[in-house]
């Protein structure tokens, strides 16, 4: 029977001669390669590993001159027989985002989408179009610059503004009212706090710079909290705290839903 061998492919491999899980390990290598080749990184830092779990190769996102906190990795579970892409915080050594996939080629398209969320640029990739998003630079849109910092203070002014506009509009209904601020460098969070009676509730937006589309979380989202009073003695019939987030596509569909909250909770 004639074999029918793929182009590009070690012929042992396609038919199954000699020890899988070494053709694994040297195939997960030369994935980690073709990579750093494409994305002009240190071809020094690769690093194979294998434990009782799985094997994997890993790799520093660090280019001429330049150390990037980030050290990408995949990994094969022997277990589940599936792939993992992800990458780690260097200096806390933390994982930062990891994604199961089903074969080493979607491992490493997963890991070049990690590279270009921080503005990596592939050897000879041309984009032939390019989608202004509508409210963002040119310069954002088309992934120039420090596209990260300028997308996150561009989103702070527009949650602000919707913020102190909507305390004006509502002013003098609650007691009490004040804008309140959660910035990470993953997300922002800045809502509308108040007090009517004795209970406390919070209406805020979300920004996520860099969604998952895979996780459905899109750039925007609108969430409230409600403190009740504690259920002392007193008051034994006091409700439950109440919270809720829902991701929406742009800021305007948020802010329509936080203040839907605002007078219908």
């Amino acid at each position: 029977m004639r074999a029918h061998f793929i182009r590009g492919e070690d012929p042992k491999e396609q038919m199954s001669i000699g020890n899988k899980i070494v053709q694994l390990e040297k195939r997960m290598e030369r994935a980690a390669r073709i990579i750093c080749r494409d994305y002009d990184l240190d071809l020094n830092t690769i690093a194979p590993w294998k434990d009782d779990r799985g094997m994997g190769v890993e790799f520093d996102g660090k280019q001429p001159n330049i150390l990037y906190p980030y050290r990408y990795w995949i990994f094969y579970d022997f277990e589940r027989e599936h792939f993992w892409a992800g990458y780690t915080y260097i200096p806390k050594d933390e994982i930062a985002d990891q994604m199961p996939k089903n074969s080493l080629e979607e491992a490493m398209l997963q890991t070049r989408i990690y590279l270009n969320k921080f503005n990596w640029h592939a050897k000879g990739a041309v984009k032939e179009s390019v989608n202004f998003e509508r409210g963002l630079k040119p310069m954002d849109s088309m992934e120039i610059g420090r596209v990260h910092e300028r997308k996150m203070k561009a989103a702070y002014r527009q949650m602000k503004e919707a913020c102190e506009e909507m305390i004006k509009e509502w002013r003098g209904e609650p007691p009490y009212m004040r804008i309140k601020e959660n910035i990470q460098k993953e997300f922002m969070q800045i809502g509308v706090e108040y007090t009517p009676g004795s209970s406390t509730y919070y209406n805020y937006l979300v920004y996520v710079p860099d969604p998952d589309i895979e996780e459905g979380i899109t750039h925007w989202a609108a969430g409230y909290k409600i403190e009740h009073r504690s259920k002392w003695p007193s008051s034994p019939n006091a409700p439950t705290d109440e919270q809720d987030e829902i991701p929406y596509d742009t800021i305007e569909d948020a802010i329509n839903k936080m203040k839907w909250w605002y007078h219908n909770l």
